[in-house]
């Protein structure tokens, strides 16, 4: 990190309060040359080290892992470790952000980290984050003499007992820390977990009964299309989840197990996201309904509440093909962001309707993406106007290539059709009067149509009758004091 020329960072305060920040960190990196920073062991002081609090070293060392990491390519836990070794000060204050946030990449790792923890117990209460991205590396097992001949099935079976060794380890470490807020597991990292009927043995067989500490998790993400039953042992230790990230696929047996400790839940953060195998993953609609609801009054005197939900991203679930959905997002009266999309024509149409008669409804919204909203609506697809806190509204065009499709069926087709930017755009700002309305993208444009809108529409070279209806839209977007955005396609969507 260049002390002597120090990047600003974004968003940090008015100027006066960086240079401090900058005369802090120079301060300690003086420290650091001159040998005046505090030591533990030797309670001798200087005027400067006396200065240099736990918590601003803390706060400058987060700058400093940030612009380390990305500087030289290295890792968070290596920079970490470098801090650690400067001095006893600074390894105290290092090491609070070194387990802070544990990432789990193999299982050496896995293993040496449990055994740091159980010979420190201190750490348990440093531990915040856990992530699991993808399944431990499990190095295949070694034999003492080279010479030995070891079968196929032999080398399988302690490679598997290895793989479940790993698994074990990964629920040890789960039930120790004190203060978790976020966990982040991928579902290879449990593929050797039994069949959700097989649940009851499991959790003889896995020490499942000390996970009490999971009760702690306010931030959630599941990982990994396949497998579903993998998460079932899971979820019933998690009953304070607020913000949630997944890609299951849990079914209808599946309920009995996962509603009811996901009504206790007070989700603000909901995102759901389609698997690589497509639409056979999803939520079913009672687990979702579950989900989104408010929690039960804790005692006679608390009133019914209304729902948590602050931020919902539905990507081609089976919940929007639900013909409960409208009345689903019309209750969503504290919803602020909302994000919908559909790549199924049936599941569409539901979603179009859906979305017409839900936002005139949500008046707390401020953020909106989706590609449900049509240029040329039918009547009980036509939305009567845009709750008056709408901010932001990005509109992605990929239904017109199935519109496009269809039309290329039928005999009177002459060629791609286009329009549909400018008339999307007219009919939003049409919509937003009355809103607060400021900022309109349009993307997943057809490349036809972009060109269109671009050449077409220019006076200079374009079309007059095209040219003239662009002059129209962009004086009533000027008017209205929006700014609109056309994303140009990145690739061919014909």
């Amino acid at each position: 990190m260049d002390s002597s020329n120090p990047s600003r960072p974004k968003g940090r305060g008015s100027t006066s309060a960086f240079n401090t920040f900058k005369k802090c960190g120079r301060m300690v990196l003086t420290a650091l040359v001159f040998g005046r920073v505090r030591d533990n062991r030797n309670k001798a002081k200087s005027p400067h080290a006396v200065l240099v609090t736990v918590e601003l070293l803390e706060r400058i060392l987060e700058f400093a892992v940030e612009d380390e990491a990305n500087s030289i390519s290295g890792s968070r836990t290596q920079v970490l470790s470098n801090i650690s070794k400067v001095n006893w000060f600074w390894h105290s204050v290092a090491q609070r952000l070194l387990y802070r946030l544990i990432t789990i990449t193999s299982a050496r790792q896995l293993k040496l980290l449990l055994r740091t923890i159980s010979s420190e117990s201190t750490l348990t209460t440093l531990i915040s984050s856990i992530a699991v991205p993808r399944a431990p590396h499990v190095d295949p097992p070694s034999y003492p003499m080279w010479g030995m001949n070891i079968s196929e099935d032999q080398r399988a079976s302690d490679l598997q007992a290895k793989h479940l060794d790993c698994m074990q380890n990964l629920i040890s470490l789960l039930k120790l820390p004190r203060n978790l807020n976020t966990l982040l597991l991928h579902s290879e990292a449990f593929d050797l977990f039994p069949e959700s009927e097989s649940l009851n043995a499991a959790k003889t067989t896995f020490s499942l009964s000390g996970l009490n500490s999971l009760s702690s998790v306010k931030g959630l993400t599941l990982l990994g299309d396949q497998n579903h039953h993998r998460w079932l042992w899971l979820i019933p230790f998690m009953t304070e989840v607020e913000d949630f990230f997944g890609v299951p696929c849990w079914l209808e047996k599946d309920e009995a197990v996962l509603i009811p400790p996901v009504t206790t839940w007070s989700t603000r953060t909901l995102t759901l996201k389609p698997g690589s195998s497509g639409v056979d993953h999803g939520m079913t609609l009672g687990i979702f309904k579950g989900m989104i609801a408010p929690p039960p009054p804790r005692n006679h005197t608390d009133s019914l509440s209304h729902s948590f939900l602050r931020s919902l991203d539905l990507q081609d679930t089976p919940v929007l093909g639900s013909k409960e959905l409208p009345e689903l997002l019309t209750g969503m009266t504290n919803l602020q962001y909302l994000r919908l999309y559909s790549h199924d024509r049936i599941v569409h149409k539901n979603l179009v309707f859906s979305l017409a008669v839900a936002l005139p409804f949500l008046f707390s919204l401020r953020t909106l993406e989706t590609n449900a909203i049509a240029a040329k609506p039918s009547p009980e697809e036509t939305i009567p106007s845009f709750p008056s806190s709408l901010h932001s509204v990005t509109v992605s065009l990929s239904a017109v290539a199935w519109l496009q499709q269809e039309q290329a069926d039928g005999p009177s087709h002459r060629g791609p059709k286009v329009g549909y930017i400018r008339k999307t755009i007219r009919r939003v700002l049409k919509i937003a009067k009355g809103s607060q309305l400021r900022n309109l993208s349009i993307k997943d444009c057809t490349l036809s149509d972009f060109l269109h809108f671009n050449i077409a529409g220019s006076a200079e070279y374009g079309d007059e009758q095209e040219s003239a209806a662009q002059n129209k839209m962009w004086l009533m977007a000027s008017q209205m004091n929006v700014l609109v955005d056309v994303v140009r396609p990145s690739y061919v969507v014909e």
